[in-house]
Parts: structure tokens; C-alpha cells; sequence
């Protein structure tokens, strides 16, 4: 069974307009990640309809092919366009064929593409750019030059304005749903926070900055490529909020290239697993070793020393170049029992570090029983390599672009 990586794609908006005079071209692109722009251009008189909006379709292509996008979703409301670069319609006219050709060739460059139409109402922005670029509607930035395409971020609202206004100026003439509402936040040194159930204070973030603390969670310095769920939980004890957390994390989450190039096909068990029981936290551990790892770090580290507690499924790794009893002695008593205590049980494979003389006579001097899986039923240490595949998926997404760093 293959894995087939869809990533999210970029959506694109397009929409053509034409006066006597002039003809305009509109764009409005969405990233998979929530950030938004719009394109206008002037185009030279003698344009139609159809060839400027052809053109603004070539516009919005040659700007996602810049930002390096590799899945597209093409939006248009005119179906004579889109059934024409799908190639079901034919180009009786010289300059729409050469701007079709044009257009495919692009397309080309893209890895998924899918072309879809859209009622004129939902094309509302592209339409509104192509007017105010072709003159037949005013536009705020004056006229524009013919040929010059004009990239602007679309502007958030923030959706804390009105509470913010609210706490500084307080009035009875304010809704009573949004009385009720503000109860729940305060304002300190002019920044919106707002109270957790157990108190905490988050300060409230407006989307660019959501973005960013998102960004950073999931694939900073720190992340890990945590699911969407997870990163809304650590987005909260960092101390931020803002109301579409959960929607906005599983979002980005899903939208990663990294976390589906490798991530783990999910095979539900026909039966509930039947789980090794530990009575008390650090009283068992499940080992095991990771590697031969390829390439090696700087340091020549090509092995990966795990152990897994079986109660609160802590890890305790440490990366190797050499994997030999000595190592297997010194990571038990550095990692397990000067940290947690000397713990009742270890179990790890038949792997020869582990069943060595030097180890069983190690264990015996702490009173730990070792216990061994057997070949033929490799899922009795099922725990350590549930923490494998964690640790090797991590390491994956984070080496991806530095795999010797």
C-alpha cells in the first residue's frame, strides 16, 4: 500500500475586465497557511473580456510559481476560460490561443493542479481589482500604469477591536452578548489577555502573529511537527490565544509538506492492545536501539539508545557513533537509576548488547529482573518501538533539510 502525499494546496482567484479605453486583469491569492493578496494590472487597450482574463490568470501563476508553490487550486467564474485551458473548448481567435498555449505551459511547472469554477459571488475580490485596474470602477491608489502589477497583503481585521474598545471606554449602549464576552478578558499596558479557566493569563494575537506562533510551534527551533490538537495545547501553556486556535492548528498541521512526506500510515489494530501494566511511574522500562542511521551526524553518531518508562511513557535517549555493553551499562545507571531511582524491570529485545554477561551480572547487583522478547513475538516490547517510531518520525522532519547538522 503507497502513501499518497497531497499537500495543501495555494488558492488562486482570477478575473478579467475591459472598458473602451482600457482592460484590467485581477488576482486574489490564498497561501495554505491563511495569508492572503491581491493583484491588479493595467493592461493596453484592445483587450477583451476573455484575453485580460487569460491574462490575469498568467499573472497569478507567474507570482505562485515565484513563491515556489507546488499544489494549486484555480477558481474562476467564466467556464468558457477554464473548459478552454482543460482543452475542451477551442481558441478561434490568434491571441487567446497564444495565451492558452501560454497558460498550459505554465501549469506544467506545477505538481498537482486543479481547476474548478466558482459562482461570480464568491470571485467578488479578483472582479473588484479587475475593474479598478481596468478604470471602470475608483480605486483609493489612483490609476494604475499599464503593464505594472501591483502585489498587496490583504489587511486582517482584528477581531479584538471592539473588546478592546470596549474595556477602554466602556458605554450601556454595547450589546450584552458582548458585555458578557468582555468579562473574560483585560487589558494590561494597552495589550488584550484573556482568562483561562485556571486563571492564566493569555495574550490575545491578531492572525499575522497567530501565523507565527504557529509557525514556531510546529517547525521552529523547538517544534516537533506536533498534530494540529497538540500544538493548540502548547500554543496555550506558551500563553497565547485568539478564537480560531484549534481550527487554525489542524489547518496548518495538515497543510506541512514534511509531516506527510513522513508520516506514519495509521492501521488500527483488530483488537485493543494489551498494554504491560506498571503500578507505579520508573518501576519498568522498555529499551531498545535505533540505527544504523545514514548518513551519521558531525559527530559520527549513527545509533540512537532508547528507553521508554511504561507508566508516563517518558524517553530517555542518547545518540551513539558505537553501540556495545558499555554503553548499554553506563546509559542505565547515568540515565535510569541516578535520575528516576532503580526501577524493578528492563525489557529490550535479543539484541547481543543486551543479553551480554556484564549486563545480566550489572542488573543483578541492582536487583533488576531483565526481561527479553522473543523473535517469534516481537510485539512483547511493543513500547520501545512505539518510541522508536516517534523518535525516528522527529528526527525525519528535522534533518530534512540539514542531515548532518
Amino acid at each position: 500500500m503507497e502513501a499518497v502525499i497531497s499537500p495543501m494546496p495555494w488558492i488562486l482567484k482570477f478575473d478579467g475586465s475591459n472598458t473602451q479605453t482600457s482592460a484590467g486583469a485581477g488576482v486574489f491569492i490564498e497561501s495554505p497557511w491563511g495569508k492572503k493578496w491581491t493583484v491588479a494590472r493595467a493592461l493596453a487597450p484592445g483587450f477583451t473580456n476573455n484575453q485580460a482574463e487569460h491574462e490575469a490568470l498568467l499573472v497569478g501563476l507567474r507570482i505562485l510559481h515565484e513563491k515556489r508553490a507546488k499544489a494549486i487550486r484555480i477558481q474562476g467564474d467564466s467556464q468558457l476560460i477554464l473548459k478552454q485551458i482543460a482543452g475542451e473548448f477551442q481558441c478561434k481567435d490568434e491571441k487567446m490561443r497564444n495565451l492558452r498555449m501560454e497558460a498550459v505551459r505554465m501549469l506544467q511547472i506545477f505538481d498537482n493542479v486543479v481547476v474548478e469554477f466558482i459562482p461570480r459571488a464568491e470571485n467578488k475580490i479578483a472582479n473588484d481589482f479587475a475593474q479598478k485596474a481596468s478604470g471602470y470602477k475608483p480605486s483609493a491608489a489612483g490609476n494604475f500604469k499599464s503593464g505594472r502589477v501591483c502585489l498587496c497583503p490583504v489587511e486582517v481585521e482584528d477581531w479584538g477591536m471592539e473588546l478592546r474598545k470596549y474595556l477602554e471606554q466602556p458605554t450601556g449602549e454595547t450589546p450584552e452578548k458582548m458585555r458578557k464576552e468582555a468579562l473574560k478578558y483585560t487589558l494590561i499596558d494597552g495589550d488584550l489577555f484573556r482568562r483561562a479557566a485556571d486563571g492564566m493569563l493569555m495574550r490575545c494575537v491578531d492572525t499575522q502573529e497567530a501565523m507565527k506562533v504557529m509557525g514556531e510551534v510546529h517547525e521552529g527551533i523547538c517544534g516537533a511537527h506536533k498534530s494540529g490538537l497538540v500544538m493548540r495545547w502548547t500554543i496555550r501553556r506558551y500563553g497565547y490565544f485568539w478564537p480560531s486556535m484549534t481550527e487554525d492548528c489542524i489547518k496548518y498541521a495538515q497543510g506541512c509538506e514534511a509531516c506527510q512526506r513522513h508520516g506514519s500510515l495509521i492501521r488500527i489494530p483488530a483488537e485493543e492492545m494489551h498494554a504491560v501494566v506498571k503500578p507505579w511511574p520508573f518501576q519498568g522500562w522498555a529499551m531498545d536501539i535505533i540505527g544504523k542511521i545514514h548518513p551519521p551526524s558531525s559527530r559520527r553518531h549513527s545509533f540512537i539508545l532508547v528507553a521508554t518508562d511504561y507508566f508516563t511513557n517518558w524517553i530517555e535517549a542518547v545518540p551513539l557513533a558505537n553501540v556495545t555493553y558499555q554503553e548499554v551499562i553506563k546509559f542505565v545507571k547515568e540515565f535510569i537509576i541516578h535520575r528516576y531511582g532503580i526501577s524493578q524491570t528492563i525489557t529490550a529485545d535479543q539484541g547481543t548488547v543486551f543479553t551480554s554477561d556484564r549486563v545480566d551480572a550489572f542488573a543483578a547487583q541492582y536487583g533488576i529482573a531483565l526481561f527479553y522478547s522473543s523473535p517469534y513475538y516481537a510485539q512483547a516490547n511493543g513500547q520501545a518501538e512505539a518510541s522508536n517510531k516517534v523518535l525516528i518520525g522527529v528526527i525525519k522532519k528535522a534533518v530534512e533539510d540539514n542531515p548532518r547538522r
